[in-house]
C-alpha cells in the first residue's frame, strides 16, 4: 500500500490519472493536455503502470493509456475520494477543459503528428 501512495504522491501524477479516468488516451494527448514534454509524461505513466493503476495497448505506433478497471474495483473508496477532490482542483478542472474541447474538436493523435501547434492553438482557452 505505501507503494500505490507513493505513485499518488506527485501533482502530474495525479493529474494524468484524472485525465485518463475520462477515457483512453495516448501519450502524445497527454502532452497536449497537461502541457507536459513526451519524457515527463513517459516517466510519470510508467511510474503509475508499475502500480498496476493503468494498462496500455498499442494501436499502430501509438500506445493507449487509461486507468485500469481492475484498479477502480478493488479500490473504489480510494477512487471515489480521488475523483472529488481532483474534480475542485482548478489545475485539474483546467486540463479537463482542454480534454473537452479536443473531443468536440475532433481532434486526433494523426492530426497532433501532424500539426501539434494547430492542436495546441485549437485548446487554449
Amino acid at each position: 500500500m505505501e507503494d500505490l501512495f507513493k505513485a499518488f504522491s506527485d501533482k502530474n501524477r495525479l493529474r494524468l490519472f484524472w485525465v485518463l479516468l475520462q477515457g483512453e488516451y495516448c501519450v502524445c494527448e497527454l502532452e497536449v493536455f497537461l502541457r507536459m514534454n513526451q519524457s515527463t509524461v513517459s516517466f510519470h505513466l510508467q511510474r503509475l503502470r508499475s502500480e498496476e493503476i493503468l494498462k496500455a495497448s498499442k494501436s499502430a505506433q501509438w500506445v493507449h493509456y487509461t486507468v485500469d478497471p481492475k484498479f477502480i474495483h478493488e479500490n473504489q473508496r480510494l477512487v471515489e475520494f480521488m475523483q472529488e477532490k481532483l474534480a475542485s482542483d482548478g489545475e485539474c478542472m483546467e486540463d479537463l477543459k482542454r480534454v473537452e474541447r479536443y473531443t468536440t474538436q475532433g481532434l486526433n493523435c494523426k492530426i497532433i503528428a501532424d500539426d501539434r501547434e494547430r492542436v495546441v492553438d485549437a485548446l487554449r482557452g
